[in-house]
């Protein structure tokens, strides 16, 4: 990822960065060029699809990778099969936080 400098229009850098949450950072950039800019960075990744690419509101909630949630609840993850099964029906995906709609996507696919 290219920024530029408002000032100058040099190339900013990063300095300092961190993950806010699963999905977002924040950093600090600077320019180097011109050493008279400097300003906080934030970022989120947004729009998130499944691998069918299905709206996915629900990562905004996670504070773990939707593998490990999993894993806690020892639950298996949808196949892309049983989501496109799922969408096909006109029934919605499965929430990780509601654990009788997650199982019952599994005795409802077919």
């Amino acid at each position: 990822m290219k920024l530029k400098c408002p000032d100058c229009g040099g190339r900013l850098r990063f300095r300092t960065s961190q993950a806010t949450s699963l999905i977002s950072i924040k950093a600090t950039v600077y320019c180097p060029s011109c050493l008279r800019f400097k300003a906080d960075f934030l970022g989120q990744l947004g729009n998130m699809k499944r691998a069918v690419y299905i709206d996915c509101p629900e990562a905004n909630a996670w504070d773990k990778p939707e593998r490990e949630l999993l894993k806690e609840k020892g639950l298996r993850a949808l196949s892309n099969a049983e989501r496109v099964a799922l969408v096909r029906k006109g029934l919605p995906q499965p929430s990780l936080f509601n654990e009788e709609d997650y199982t019952n996507a599994y005795l409802d696919k077919k």
